[in-house]
């Protein structure tokens, strides 16, 4: 989709705004779409600067199944590289597919991704799990 700012401020963002908000949403989903020309999946502007930086999202975000690798492929947003950094970077913390598991080797190898890059995915899908009481001990866990 192309959009100006105030059909993306109006439309698109308000009903995301409320799950995160007045939904406390704990996940969010990136997509196969792009929003003017950067796929969802690589889109740092909607998931780290609104959803988690305005809006205060303390979740994780997983993408759908197979839009990383659409953001190379069908996209040609990025080499397999560069994709790999675009999604850990845009704030994506879970590869719904095999692109992460096939390329990150070699981006990490070729250093362009980096442990920085990794690290915040590790820690938003962590914090979820520790807030769920996943490593509490058994016995106290309600589930």
């Amino acid at each position: 989709a192309i959009i100006n700012s105030q059909d993306e401020a109006d439309t698109y963002l308000p009903a995301f705004h409320s799950c995160v908000v007045n939904g406390k949403a704990t996940s969010m989903m990136c997509s196969y779409n792009s929003v003017n020309g950067i796929p969802s999946c690589a889109n740092k502007r909607i998931m780290n600067d609104f959803a988690r930086g305005q809006w205060g999202f303390e979740g994780y975000i997983t993408s759908d199944c197979g839009a990383v690798s659409d953001v190379h492929s069908s996209h040609g947003y990025a080499d397999a590289d560069h994709t790999c950094k675009d999604v850990l970077e845009a704030g994506m913390d879970s590869d719904c597919g095999g692109f992460l598991h096939n390329n990150l080797n070699n981006s990490i190898n070729h250093n362009v991704t980096t442990e920085d890059d990794m690290n915040a995915a590790v820690e938003h899908l962590f914090a979820v799990q520790i807030r769920l009481g996943m490593f509490d001990p058994v016995n106290s866990q309600p589930y």
